[in-house]
């Protein structure tokens, strides 16, 4: 096949976006120039709102034209939105990206460039930049199933299959915070193919609600852990989680309450460097 045919057809491949947003007016806007402004030529963008009274929808009404698909009425829950909006993708073959009101593609050539990588796997996934005001970290490795015990990916790296997600049925309801975290087990403990890209997809702003809820985070990630790996992997990660995980996020909460927390994010980027 010639490079000019197969460029073509990568170009032809239909990539879903989909926003999930309630009352978040100070950074919709941001998340949604991000995707209308990508100079991939073939998005699908689809925006669910929980019900925003904040002025959101006012922000939303004003990229009307730019958005495919949007609709605002109450839900229940994080997870039930993401999935009432992959029920709106109907083209199978679609890879779907999950980039949440707040979360933004920082370089509008993003989806251009990995596009050729979406060929022949059904689950590729990258690296992302987690940010808050001054301080930012890259985050984000090749994985497997053990690993993944103690680290995660972030949805708002994961292109995905509608075909995928049809197959294993979704996201869960029961939790949530961690869903998303129980899907991308689910993958990893079948024999789809997955692939990692060596790039940065998107930013995320630290403060959503699995970094304000932390404990109950780490509660439904011990959970779902154990069940899907061994039980030896599930001892390791449940001691991660409550000697490692845990004291981090309470310091990290105390700290930022006595206005110490930029001195402690230099640490912890410190230490996040040596440990990746």
């Amino acid at each position: 096949m010639s490079q000019c045919l197969t460029s073509l057809l990568f170009i032809m491949q239909l990539i879903s976006i989909i926003t999930v947003v309630l009352n978040c007016r100070q950074h919709i806007e941001q998340t949604i120039q991000s995707v209308i402004n990508q100079t991939y030529n073939n998005i699908e963008y689809i925006i669910i709102d929980g019900g925003s009274t904040d002025g959101t929808l006012d922000i939303i009404r004003n990229y009307d034209h730019a958005i495919d698909y949007w609709i605002s009425e109450k839900d229940q829950g994080i997870y039930s939105a993401m999935n009432k909006g992959l029920r709106v993708v109907a083209n199978e073959e679609s890879y779907v990206l999950f980039l949440n009101a707040g979360d933004f593609f920082d370089d509008h050539k993003i989806i251009s460039d990995i596009s050729f990588e979406l060929n022949d796997c059904d689950f590729v996934y990258g690296k992302i930049k987690l940010e808050d005001g001054d301080f930012s970290i890259i985050a984000g490795k090749k994985v497997n199933l053990t690993s993944l015990t103690i680290n995660t990916i972030c949805h708002q790296t994961i292109f995905v299959k509608k075909a995928l997600y049809n197959q294993l049925g979704g996201f869960s309801e029961k939790y949530q915070i961690a869903s998303d975290y129980e899907f991308v087990l689910r993958v990893f403990n079948t024999n789809i193919k997955t692939k990692y890209i060596d790039k940065v997809i998107s930013t995320m702003r630290l403060g959503g609600i699995s970094d304000r809820n932390y404990l109950m985070t780490f509660k439904e990630k011990s959970e779902i852990i154990k069940n899907n790996v061994s039980t030896l992997s599930y001892y390791i990660a449940v001691f991660h989680i409550y000697f490692i995980d845990i004291p981090f996020n309470l310091t990290s909460a105390c700290l930022e309450r006595l206005n110490l927390l930029s001195y402690w994010r230099r640490l912890k980027k410190y230490g996040r460097s040596i440990f990746d």
